[in-house]
């Protein structure tokens, strides 16, 4: 939980920049593409994460690597982490960057329980039912859970959305008693 601001910091810091430069969804697709190349290639990541090397050799690889490849925001951002030794938060900072975004763009993100994996399109269905509930726009994730023996359950902006059989029978059982 302590690394949770640093994530924070960075984040945020990377997206009012992105903001004042008027980049946001450049800076988002660069970032993001940047978490799947340090995804390919775990040597590199461990690099920039290893506290044995220095500041100064991090900032010089991370030039060597990438200089003309990214953008000058981008560079700068990644040498900043090297330079504090802060480069295990890129993803994470990442993923602050884009929740930032999206809420400035005003979508809540829930989940979706189900008995079986839902298919694309039923999940925007739900999407789109919920975002008309709760007057935004809204994206589920998909969790399976067997217990609901039918229906789905949905969370967003803690809200619970329940239209489970197991919830209907349960209902049910105490209309009965």
């Amino acid at each position: 939980m302590a690394e949770l601001p640093v994530d924070m910091i960075y984040g945020s810091a990377l997206y009012q920049a992105a903001v004042d430069l008027n980049k946001e969804e450049a800076l988002l697709e660069e970032a993001e593409g940047l978490v799947a190349v340090f995804r390919d290639h775990p040597e590199l990541a461990g690099l920039l994460r290893n506290p044995t090397v220095s500041a100064l050799e991090k900032k010089q690889l991370i030039r060597d690597v990438f200089e003309g490849r990214i953008s000058l925001e981008m560079l700068t951002f990644l040498s900043v982490l090297g330079d504090k030794r802060r480069g295990r938060h890129f993803e994470r900072s990442v993923r602050v960057y884009k929740q930032l975004m999206d809420k400035a763009q005003g979508i809540s993100y829930g989940k979706i329980q189900s008995v079986r994996p839902l298919s694309g399109e039923r999940i925007r269905e739900f999407e789109e039912q919920a975002g008309n509930l709760l007057k935004t726009r809204v994206a589920l994730e998909n969790e399976v859970d067997a217990s609901l023996l039918g229906g789905v359950k949905i969370f967003v902006n803690g809200k619970v959305f329940d239209a489970s059989v197991r919830t209907r029978l349960l209902e049910l059982g105490n209309t009965i008693k």
